[in-house]
């Protein structure tokens, strides 16, 4: 082996060790140094672009999938680093177009699976993204990250007990998934069990406090009259995020207005969407009759209104419902591998 060979190989092995070890920065630069001495070498910018996931640079790391597949048109690897860090930039029928191209490259790969399913997901498959989850888990049952991605699919179609099965199943082989943890937390609180939800999240708190999603939670749970079942670490860093919050300039989040919920929208998520549609149509067709009438009163209008702004949101869960239970043809579905 040439001095120039063992140089490469030894930046792409400590590249390598240093992503075992949760130091991506440096994993990243070591890769960096790989791919400045050879180019040309596929695999030097998949493990790059996997690092430079691992850090959320998104755009970084699709670069270096493009780059990677340019090279080698038939990494599944690099279709599915690209298929990743294109859903997260939001591109999400770009992402089930590469995810596709990775199983069709790899079919036995559980891991193409687990990157398919939440694009399926976001793209609107949602009894695709079941399946490709469902068949992550059958392919991997020992894999706690198939579970958690199992998990959030059923959160995304609304299955709170699956959801919580799921991420049982996955915490049971991983203690320390925290993906599974939040989709816990979130099918716990979805069922009313809000007090071990809550747990669940300061528990996540506890594991990883630098965790960008378990902060969020936790200081959404502290707006909330849960806050009580918080740990005193877990408040202290919500309080910490509020502070934090007091110096950076707001930003008007523009979706904020379509989250918006009367009270009794959680009610209804509670029940199967075909009986929350019908529900929640009667109820609004009372209020709007007795609105109507000539002495009506300027709150009874007001709760009319709310009731019609959240009705297609109904509409919306009972569709989903629907798709789910009678998919249409253009719904994904896994391999024959016969």
């Amino acid at each position: 082996m040439s001095a120039f060979e063992d140089q490469f190989a030894r930046y792409m092995s400590e590249g390598q060790a240093l992503m075992e070890m949760r130091r991506d920065a440096d994993a990243a630069t070591a890769f960096r140094r790989a791919v400045t001495l050879d180019p040309q070498n596929a695999e030097a910018y998949v493990r790059l672009s996997s690092a430079e996931i691992r850090l959320e640079r998104y755009e970084e790391a699709r670069d270096s999938a493009q780059t990677a597949l340019s090279l080698d048109a038939e990494s599944e690897a690099a279709h599915r680093l690209l298929a990743y860090s294109l859903l997260q930039l939001g591109k999400n029928q770009e992402a089930v177009g590469e995810a596709l191209r990775a199983v069709e490259l790899a079919p036995e790969a559980p891991m193409t699976y687990l990157v398919l399913a939440p694009a399926l997901l976001a793209a609107g498959d949602h009894p695709g993204a079941l399946r490709a989850a469902t068949h992550g888990v059958e392919m991997a049952p020992g894999v706690s990250a198939a579970h958690a991605q199992l998990s959030m699919v059923r959160l995304g179609i609304e299955d709170w007990p699956g959801a919580e099965a799921s991420a049982r199943e996955a915490l049971r082989l991983d203690p320390e998934n925290q993906t599974a943890m939040n989709n816990l937390a979130v099918s716990l609180r979805r069922q009313g069990r809000r007090a071990e939800g809550v747990r669940v999240f300061d528990e996540a708190a506890r594991l990883n406090p630098n965790n960008k999603t378990v902060r969020q939670n936790v200081r959404r749970v502290a707006r909330t009259p849960s806050a009580g079942h918080l740990s005193k670490q877990s408040r202290a860093l919500a309080a910490d995020d509020a502070r934090a919050r007091r110096y950076r300039p707001r930003e008007w989040d523009w979706a904020y207005p379509t989250r918006l919920r009367p009270w009794w929208w959680s009610m209804l998520k509670r029940m199967p969407a075909p009986r929350a549609l019908v529900l929640h149509g009667a109820v609004f067709a009372a209020l709007l009759a007795a609105a109507l009438q000539p002495r009506a009163s300027v709150g009874l209008a007001v709760l009319t209104v709310a009731s019609g702004f959240a009705l297609p949101f109904s509409v919306r869960r009972a569709w989903r419902w629907w798709r789910i239970r009678h998919p249409s043809a253009r719904s994904w579905s896994p391999p024959d591998t016969d």
